[in-house]
């Protein structure tokens, strides 16, 4: 599948676009300034209507609160929104100067913008390229799901790790093995070939993560084959190729037998007459019975088996999926140029709106990087009239693993190889605080893991776990920093600003049975966050990279809860304001039945962000000028990547008595300091952010967690530091703490600093 619509689009983009005309100075979010991003707030609980508990107010009473919530969350400090941008949102009476980032691109699929629901409906169309990412069916297995193996769709010389994979975890049960046929050459490219020499039987199957295709749209499947010169009819079955799902649970039958029952069940055949011929036949096979919409589930798996029937000789090179939005949107000229239309008639009333930030999309599908790429065409084609504005499509990714976000880098960006991408800063989304972890009271190291999780999870493969240790299928902060420096930590120049979202909420399955309401277990539960560990939380980011930070979630919402039948869920996100008649308390069992169109209040956690925000202020800037090199994890004793800078030696803690702690949780961020362009490092000068992470150690707000923190330093780190002075900037004033004067060389330099619970200094060492 030729992605032919991107030369149709660039011609019509470019009769609309118009040369900048100068403009003021853009504040780059992640570069000039350090942003604190609320999701979402008080407007959009007014255009998305909530629950109204049989209605009790009206969506006007929930429109009259926002003036009064943008006012407080200006107060607060923060310095963004993802909202919806139009005249009510952007009027300077209400909106006291909060940047916009615009999800109604994303809510346009039933909020239309500008008129159309185009926008909204096609983001998320899901497609594979069939020339850049298909799934390759001959070669080498992969090692990993980096980029020598296509991120495991394969290449030239590899085959997709989905496909004919020996793992037991990644063939289907259906599928009876020894394989027929073999991996053979035709003009010097790799294909799965077989002849009527060999057997009938299986030639190739794959088990595919369900997780790559999760949209609802229905797919349609392509076949390339290779032609053939044969006399057979036409009508000759050669191939069957079989579709199904697992859900992984197998039915036992009343006999004691068991079998195998999918949700999707297709089958198409492959017949002499459609591969008659020469050179390579791309098939195009639709059922509407192929959607995986009902297999939502993460474990769930999409099964591929090809058969051969041993009548003519056969050759595959690949095959692919693609939404029916996705070749709906390519292949109609009429829709395309609606998009266009709708998109640049929106960017045209606010592209040089002091309010408005971007275009924003919400956990976008795994494989819509194809989509997006043709939307960042014609938003970056409008451009605004400050030289250093850029329009994107900003999103958050969602708790995906390093090899979504490397995936998405290449394959989402506008020039291929160049380093040029489809957002101006990555933003990560990962919540920590699942209703059953404890707070750190009630088990310290359970609540410690969580953080480890936070900044390095394993436990959540995109392949079965082999014992093998592939840093493309972990999830969190390392992983996010990586990919934000494009997994070149020397180059700088390809990098683009991190910023990490925060958990700042509970979250609640409520079951309504008849008109009673009651709170439902569900692994989705979220438990709120202390004032600790909301401080723990965001300083653990800035260890690792963040030049930016995003709240979740900051209104408290509760979607409409279905009424049809007598039983109906939904989820209450309880955030950082509440109904002031009805405050939220995870320890009541009575559900909090919150109004959005009440009086809101805040909450210790509004006070919370706010004391992190303005102490933060005081540094901000100089954690916009600091490049991560490696963090040490003081629990671990190890540095967390071991072939970058080792700067420390060692991490030590004591209390206020000076009892030393047995395990230290103490994170420790390394950092170089920029050039004044931005392309290189400045000399003489490194950076570490020290974090305690212990938090509520005896109680909420406890101040036993406060400790001493002792760090050694390897001698002459850095490329040769011997002789350094080391400044405390925590507080902005830059206050000395200690000096090394390289007068003892056999022993590591060791200095000490008291940090309280869940906060962080910023210690620069400057070479003397």
């Amino acid at each position: 599948m030729k992605l032919l619509y991107s030369g149709l689009l660039l011609s019509l983009l470019f009769l609309k676009s118009a040369a900048p005309q100068g403009g003021a100075f853009w504040q780059r979010s992640g570069v000039d300034i350090f942003p604190h991003i609320s999701y979402f707030d008080q407007y959009v609980n007014y255009r998305h209507s909530p629950e109204r508990w049989g209605g009790s107010f009206t969506l006007d009473d929930v429109l009259s609160g926002v003036k009064d919530h943008f006012r407080m969350l200006k107060e607060a400090g923060f310095t963004h929104t993802v909202s919806s941008a139009d005249e009510y949102s952007t009027d300077p009476s209400i909106n006291p100067g909060l940047k916009i980032f615009d999800r109604h691109i994303d809510w346009s699929a039933w909020d239309p913008m500008e008129g159309s629901n185009h926008p909204g409906k096609y983001l998320t169309a899901q497609a594979q390229d069939g020339n850049l990412y298909p799934f390759k069916v001959a070669g080498n297995l992969p090692a990993d799901l980096g980029p020598d193996g296509n991120f495991g769709f394969g290449n030239a010389t590899h085959r997709s790790v989905w496909v004919n994979n020996p793992s037991q975890y990644l063939t289907p049960k259906w599928v009876t093995l020894p394989l027929t046929g073999s991996d053979k050459k035709i003009n010097g490219e790799l294909v799965r070939a077989a002849e009527p020499g060999d057997p009938s039987g299986w030639l190739l199957h794959a088990k595919i993560n369900r997780m790559l295709f999760t949209s609802y749209e229905p797919l349609v499947f392509f076949l390339e084959a290779a032609g053939i010169r044969t006399s057979l009819p036409d009508t000759t079955t050669l191939l069957t190729v079989v579709i199904r799902s697992s859900t992984e649970n197998e039915v036992r039958l009343s006999d004691g037998s068991v079998t195998y029952r999918p949700i999707t069940d297709v089958s198409f055949t492959v017949r002499a007459g459609d591969i008659k011929g020469t050179g390579f036949k791309n098939l195009k096979f639709e059922d509407i019975a192929l959607d995986f919409s009902r297999a939502r589930i993460q474990e769930n798996q999409i099964e591929v088996g090809i058969y051969y029937h041993g009548k003519a000789p056969v050759a595959i090179r690949s095959f692919y999926f693609a939404g029916k939005n996705w070749l709906e949107l390519t292949g109609n000229k009429a829709t395309q140029i609606e998009l266009i239309r709708t998109i640049t008639a929106k960017l045209e009333k606010y592209k040089d709106h002091p309010l408005f930030e971007a275009f924003y999309c919400d956990e976008p599908y795994l494989l819509s990087a194809a989509t997006r790429k043709l939307y960042t065409e014609i938003i970056r084609s409008i451009k605004p009239k400050a030289p250093n504005r850029s329009p994107e499509l900003s999103a958050v990714t969602g708790g995906f693993w390093l090899w979504h976000l490397m995936f998405d880098r290449k394959y989402s960006s506008v020039k291929e190889n160049s380093k040029e991408f489809y957002r101006n800063f990555l933003l990560f989304d990962y919540y920590p605080l699942k209703w059953t972890v404890k707070r750190g009271w009630q088990d310290q190291s359970d609540l410690q893991r969580a953080l480890n999780n936070m900044i390095e999870f394993k436990g959540e493969r995109l392949l079965p776990f082999d014992g093998k240790e592939d840093q493309y299928q972990f999830i969190g902060y390392l992983q996010t920093i990586m990919a934000a420096q494009n997994m070149t930590p020397a180059d700088i120049t390809d990098d683009i600003p991190l910023f990490q979202t925060i958990q700042v909420s509970g979250a609640r399955q409520i079951k309504r049975t008849g008109n009673t309401y009651t709170y439902n277990e569900n692994p989705m539960n979220f438990r709120v966050p202390t004032r600790h560990e909301i401080f723990a939380m965001c300083n653990l980011a800035l260890a690792y990279g963040a030049k930016g930070l995003m709240y979740y979630m900051v209104p408290t919402r509760i979607d409409p809860i279905p009424t049809a039948g007598e039983t109906g869920y939904n989820f209450a996100t309880y955030g950082i304001f509440d109904d002031a008649s009805n405050i939220y308390d995870e320890n009541d069992p009575k559900v909090s039945r919150q109004r959005a169109g009440a009086p809101q209040v805040p909450n210790r956690r509004y006070y919370a962000i706010q004391e992190y925000i303005h102490d933060l202020e005081k540094f901000d800037k100089k954690i916009l000028k600091l490049h991560w090199v490696n963090a040490y994890s003081a629990d671990r004793a190890s540095h967390r990547v071991s072939d970058r800078d080792l700067w420390i030696r060692s991490v030590s803690t004591t209390d206020g008595d000076g009892i030393a702690d047995a395990v230290p949780y103490v994170e420790v961020g390394l950092f170089r300091q920029l050039n004044a362009s931005r392309d290189g490092i400045a000399p003489d000068s490194v950076w570490l952010f020290v974090v305690n992470r212990l938090c509520d150690l005896s109680g909420e707000n406890s101040s036993e967690g406060n400790r001493t923190v002792t760090i050694s330093l390897n001698n002459g780190f850095a490329g040769g530091f011997d002789k350094y002075d080391l400044i405390d900037h925590t507080s902005g004033t830059g206050q000395l703490i200690s000096s090394n004067n390289g007068d003892n060389k056999n022993d590591p330099f060791r200095f000490s600093i008291d940090i309280n619970s869940g906060r962080a200094a910023l210690i620069l060492l400057k070479r003397k």
